[in-house]
């Protein structure tokens, strides 16, 4: 996640099966402890006989202690629920990761997902990573984007307007 150095936030959705060793849930929260600027906690649709809120405050609880900020860990106890949260509060550039259990479920809940943002046309988000990239525009140059794609073509002059 480090690696992939996002422009936006990171987000997580977190868990740990009910039938873990506490050692287990800290173990996991240090994985991801730090690396991300949201952090939502969640529990497994099979309970494996804990208390419903229970997994969701002990994966909170160890966050705390490995020193993320109280304000940015947030409790959604049903997996459904806590997806569309991340989802929902997900942004352009922002990167979301979230574990689950119902993997099946999950992915579909993705694919259908439609961001209340505008969806960015690729010609215009490749022209922004090349604007925003450490590649320099040469003097007298300017991305042009149009239904071929995007290329790096001389500036109009203006008498040629």
């Amino acid at each position: 996640v480090d690696r992939l150095k996002p422009r936006g936030r990171r987000i997580v959705g977190v868990t740990c099966p009910g039938d873990r060793r506490d050692e287990d849930i800290r173990a996991i929260a240090a994985k991801v402890a730090g690396h991300f600027d949201v952090y939502i906690c969640d529990r497994d649709d099979d309970l494996r006989g804990r208390a419903p809120d229970e997994m969701p405050r002990l994966m909170r609880a160890a966050l705390i202690d490995l020193g993320v900020d109280p304000d940015a860990i947030s409790i959604v106890e049903e997996e459904e629920r806590a997806l569309a949260t991340a989802l929902e509060m997900a942004q352009r550039d922002d990167l979301v990761l979230f574990f689950c259990e119902n993997i099946t479920r999950s992915w579909k809940q993705i694919i259908h997902f439609t961001p209340a943002f505008q969806a960015e046309p690729e010609e215009d988000r490749a022209a922004r990573r090349l604007q925003d990239s450490s590649f320099g525009i040469p003097d007298g140059y300017q991305i042009v984007t149009n239904d071929r794609g995007v290329l790096i073509a001389p500036a109009a002059s203006p008498e040629a307007e």
